[in-house]
């Protein structure tokens, strides 16, 4: 539409068009896969309540989850300027575009745990393992680039204006994508388990002490201070989550504390990246730490099935 118009009542048709395909492809799906549902369509009273609260609950998170993602930005601007809005907005933009692998995933990840507690609570077990491994595995060597060149690479892309605080900042927002990456995991584990309430809950107590931490941080460091505070929130996010992720299923003690000596190791290295000066030791460091990843990955994170895969030239390493 852009090429056009400049007005945004065309672009928002487009999209309420888009979102009508959408619900209709999906409907035709439906009818595919349940065709009882061409002839017969009935209500069942006896769901509503348990579908009402299930949405309720997802609907406070849906809520609540957006309002602390944005309220920085209304921060900002109300306490700092707009201007200053751009150079923290342009940075969360670029970052957050690697939450397509975990939502991405999340798609299967919801289904298949809400069936696997069911029927095989081990098999959700592995499930879980394996979609946290997969997800760090994917999004560390990305994020560890992205810490290591921001300066150069916001310079290069947007000017030098950026280079400041706009690096840092991309810096560390890259760090809190990863860790945020790694929650989607028990985030589907405990949806999928039929308790939306339980994330609703945590979103609704969390955002008053996230909205005193972000306007005392903002106040006192600028975007940087905003940045550290969201940094702040997905941590103390995520372990909750993974907390109570381990109560609805067994997690092996052993992978649980890989999994805190893999993130702890990541944020180490993240930082020695974000502090080496110079383009040339930058990239001799990248290269060092991504080798070294590699020969960890195969020898400590993969396991013999998934290293059979890949000996076999399977691509596409399959959870389930």
């Amino acid at each position: 539409v852009l090429p056009f118009s400049n007005s945004l009542v065309p672009v928002v048709a487009v999209l309420i068009i888009a979102r009508l395909v959408s619900l209709c492809a999906y409907v035709v799906l439906c009818l595919q896969v349940e065709p009882v549902l061409r002839h017969s369509v009935r209500m069942d009273r006896s769901m509503l309540a348990p579908l009402l609260g299930f949405g309720g609950w997802m609907t406070v998170s849906n809520i609540v989850g957006p309002l602390m993602i944005y309220m920085d930005r209304f921060l900002i601007g109300a306490m700092v300027s707009m201007a200053a809005v751009a150079y923290y907005a342009t940075p969360y933009e670029v970052v957050t575009r690697l939450w397509i692998v975990p939502v991405a995933l999340m798609g299967v990840l919801f289904p298949a745990f809400a069936t696997a507690l069911v029927q095989d609570e081990a098999h959700a077990a592995r499930i879980f393992e394996r979609a946290v491994n997969y997800i760090f595995l994917s999004l560390f060597p990305v994020v560890l680039i992205i810490v290591t060149f921001a300066r150069e690479g916001l310079g290069l892309w947007l000017g030098v204006e950026f280079t400041g605080d706009s690096s840092v900042v991309l810096q560390f927002l890259a760090v809190g994508v990863l860790i945020n990456g790694l929650a989607q995991v028990p985030l589907g584990l405990v949806q999928g388990a039929g308790r939306p309430d339980l994330t609703a809950k945590l979103h609704l107590v969390e955002l008053p002490f996230y909205l005193f931490v972000l306007w005392r941080l903002l106040d006192a460091y600028g975007i940087i201070g905003v940045a550290v505070a969201w940094v702040l929130r997905v941590m103390v996010d995520t372990m909750l989550l993974f907390i109570r992720a381990s109560r609805l299923v067994s997690v092996k003690a052993a992978f649980m504390w890989r999994l805190l000596t893999m993130v702890g190791m990541a944020l180490f290295v993240l930082v020695l990246g974000a502090m080496f000066p110079g383009v040339v030791a930058k990239a001799i460091f990248l290269l060092l730490v991504l080798f070294l990843f590699s020969i960890i990955t195969w020898f400590v994170i993969l396991d013999t099935d998934e290293k059979s895969l890949i000996s076999s030239g399977f691509i596409v390493l399959r959870i389930f």
